[in-house]
């Protein structure tokens, strides 16, 4: 889900507040402890990497969002 989210918002004019961490509750309505292990987790599978407080695809998770929004 996170990575679908980051990808629905990817090169549009409001990915930063979109990408935020600090900002994931209020998009999501997800709680921050949650928000918290789904980064981590997104992190070490390669998902997503942090660009200062922005969340931003790699490769592999624009390509796993792609595949999840067509199935």
């Amino acid at each position: 889900m996170l990575a679908i989210h980051l990808l629905n918002h990817e090169g549009r004019p409001e990915q930063l507040e979109e990408s935020r961490v600090d900002r994931l509750d209020r998009h999501l309505r997800w709680d921050r402890e949650f928000i918290s292990q789904v980064v981590r987790g997104a992190t070490r599978r390669g998902l997503v990497v942090m660009r200062g407080d922005e969340l931003m695809l790699t490769d592999q998770g624009r390509a796993e969002a792609e595949r999840a929004l067509v199935t």
